[in-house]
């Protein structure tokens, strides 16, 4: 019986068998959703982590005390923990993305992709390859400053962006169509034309799944169908309903 052979490198830096210098990377993939962040590894079939944009943060109570320091904010599981230890003095944030200001996004989404990345994966961020996956509605203002934090933060090797919906449209084996986007929070309809997406021709919608999910619900509930009573997760019946 021969001795197992233990891996020497990492799977997320990829193997040096392979003959193909660009090959050998293996790309780290973010999605970042409406209300979910998903992180999976290029080659793969799905992703490894599929986690809500949520965090625990300080409530600024008293801003004249100024011996009272801010609490750190939390992520993760993390997060029931600091609402049940410290009760009034952490709220939750979900998701986080949605506000309006750009740098409190980039600031939590730094310390979740760090909390992800160390505590979660266990893997170092310096010297990876992150391709962003994001949506076509998203400001360039925004992509620029997830850039900047991911180089000068997360010290990443490289950074690279697509937008879902392309994405979307290569899976297919076509790099020409329409794609129609339908997410929790909108619904994009993005025409691409050999790749590259018509900007002009772009519309975008408020209208997405959770205006669904809010019709399903009313819908039982005027047929006084009370999930309540049965002690189970609303939105989770309605979100199998619509599967």
């Amino acid at each position: 019986m021969t001795e197992e052979q233990k891996p020497t490198k990492s799977q997320l830096q990829g193997t040096s068998d392979l003959v193909s210098p660009v090959d050998v990377k293996k790309i780290i993939v973010i999605d970042i959703g409406s209300f979910c962040l998903r992180i999976g590894v290029s080659g793969q079939n799905k992703p490894l982590l599929e986690l809500p944009l949520v965090v625990a943060t300080s409530i600024d109570t008293d801003t004249t005390d100024l011996t009272k320091t801010k609490l750190a904010d939390v992520f993760g599981k993390k997060c029931a923990t600091a609402l049940e230890e410290k009760p009034g003095e952490y709220e939750l944030v979900y998701p986080f993305i949605k506000y309006k200001d750009e740098g409190t996004q980039i600031t939590y989404l730094e310390n979740y992709l760090k909390y992800v990345f160390d505590e979660i994966l266990g893997i170092e961020t310096p010297n990876l390859d992150i391709l962003i996956v994001d949506s076509v509605s998203r400001p360039i203002s925004f992509k620029i400053k997830l850039m900047e934090m991911l180089f000068e933060s997360l010290k990443v090797q490289s950074v690279n962006f697509m937008n879902t919906a392309t994405a979307s449209l290569f899976m297919t084996g076509r790099t020409t169509g329409l794609n129609i986007e339908i997410g929790h929070s909108g619904t994009n309809v993005v025409p691409i034309f050999e790749g590259l997406v018509l900007t002009h021709a772009l519309h975008n919608s408020d209208i997405g799944g959770n205006n669904s999910s809010e019709l399903i619900l009313n819908a039982l509930r005027e047929k006084e169908v009370n999930l309540r009573n049965l002690k189970v997760d609303e939105m989770a019946v309605v979100h199998s309903i619509k599967r």
